[in-house]
């Protein structure tokens, strides 16, 4: 799958949620998703169903609604919009961690409520892979509801770090579900042969879930953008 003018939502068909899952570059896509709704006029939201940076403002998004409840959510939510902020982020709550303060997310179940009742466009961060490049799901992952919109895209990211590393929990989250998915064993690296995230794509697919997914090569460390590598 190409992409025109740089335009990422535009290559995925404009999908009212997008939904992140897999290894790094998750949080990277996410905002980029989210500037390029809000560019494009749309009411914005930034949420996830995991825990993930507190996302930043200005910088990622314009104003951060922290509840429990799925009511006062919609209501706040809906009251940002309206007070003409373009990018909204929603989360439950922050706790500490090893990695640092992080943001709680939502119910997954949230989502058929905001989208696109209240938001034009919901970016979802769906997984969470240790900050590591490369994950495979175990059964209960990513965090998404049963269903989502027709017009849902999940997307399957993989940092370019994981070429050549070794297939061990030090390097690829979930380890043991990779090689077992990619058919392989622990005595080879992580490269190009292993499908970069097909596998894992297929492996969602044939949990029920029907949605329209999309494999996507992410960033290497040094943050050198490759989104040339978008394929379906």
């Amino acid at each position: 799958m190409g992409h025109s003018n740089g335009n990422l939502w535009d290559a995925f068909g404009c999908p009212e949620t997008v939904a992140f899952v897999g290894g790094g570059g998750k949080t990277t896509l996410s905002f980029q998703i989210l500037n390029e709704g809000a560019v494009a006029g749309r009411k914005a939201l930034f949420t996830t169903t995991t825990k993930v940076r507190v996302p930043e403002i200005p910088h990622q998004i314009d104003v951060l609604v922290e509840t429990t409840v799925l009511e006062e959510a919609v209501r706040l939510v809906g009251e940002a919009f309206e007070q003409g902020h373009q990018r909204v982020g929603l989360v439950t709550g922050r706790e500490n961690s090893s990695h640092g303060l992080r943001a709680v997310g939502i119910p997954p179940l949230w989502i058929e409520f905001l989208c696109p009742h209240v938001a034009d466009l919901c970016v979802v961060e769906a997984d969470g892979s240790r900050m590591l490049p490369f994950k495979a799901p175990r059964p209960t992952e990513p965090v998404l509801p049963a269903s989502l919109p027709t017009s849902a895209a999940v997307v399957a990211v993989v940092g370019l770090d994981a070429l050549g590393v070794p297939l061990d929990e030090d390097h690829v989250c979930r380890a043991e579900i990779v090689i077992k998915v990619a058919q392989t064993t622990d005595k080879v690296d992580c490269t190009s042969q292993i499908g970069l995230g097909r596998e894992i794509l297929v492996a969602i697919q044939q949990s029920g879930r029907g949605f329209a997914s999309i494999s996507l090569t992410g960033q290497t460390s040094a943050g050198r953008k490759l989104w040339e590598h978008v394929k379906t």
